[in-house]
């Protein structure tokens, strides 16, 4: 990193280098416990409200578009928590289809995941989150997928995971494992 990105000042410390499922485990704020933590069906690793959207990259984002991201990453408010991950795609395209199926394969640099949670049960806040995230997706659109299906497929299940939400505070459980299976079948 200090070779090449001497201007972040980042030193060895900085990082920590852990496997996928640790990384999972961090990022879902279990990082002090095991991995059976994730099979607890009656622990809540999300908030209960959240949105998320993603960008496929085939070329690096440019600088000048980082430098306009951070500010509307700062915007959101102390009830919400916003994150945006990058996945690197390095060597995908180098295993088989065969040996892994996975569509993004050959010429994808990298994942962007955003996500905002806030902690609410209620529709209250919700809009202004989700608007938060809509102008966020839209700013960073130019620079990522110049692939319109690429971003529509995302969308798609983006307004899937909408009508979700909705459902989840409207139905009961039952209906709504219901409309979950609905939402496999549709997506498949």
């Amino acid at each position: 990193m200090q070779e090449r990105f001497p201007e972040l000042g980042l030193v060895k410390e900085d990082f920590i280098e852990m496997t996928w499922i640790e990384s999972v485990l961090f990022m879902s704020g279990l990082s002090n416990e095991t991995s059976e933590a994730l099979i607890d069906r009656n622990r809540s690793l999300l908030p209960p409200s959240f949105k998320s959207k993603s960008d496929y990259v085939n070329e690096p984002v440019p600088e000048i578009a980082l430098q306009g991201l951070w500010p509307q990453l700062l915007e959101v408010d102390e009830a919400s928590t916003a994150v945006q991950t990058f996945i690197a795609y390095g060597g995908m395209d180098e295993t088989s289809e065969t040996e892994t199926p996975f569509p993004h394969r050959k010429g994808t640099l990298y994942n962007i995941h955003y996500n905002i949670g806030w902690q609410e049960e209620e529709n209250i806040r919700s809009q202004r989150y989700i608007s938060w995230m809509r102008k966020l997706y839209s700013y960073m659109g130019p620079f990522v997928s110049k692939s319109h299906e690429q971003r529509m497929l995302i969308t798609e299940i983006s307004i899937l995971e909408e009508i979700m939400m909705m459902a989840r505070q409207i139905i009961s459980k039952q209906a709504f494992g219901a409309i979950n299976i609905l939402r496999i079948i549709l997506i498949d």
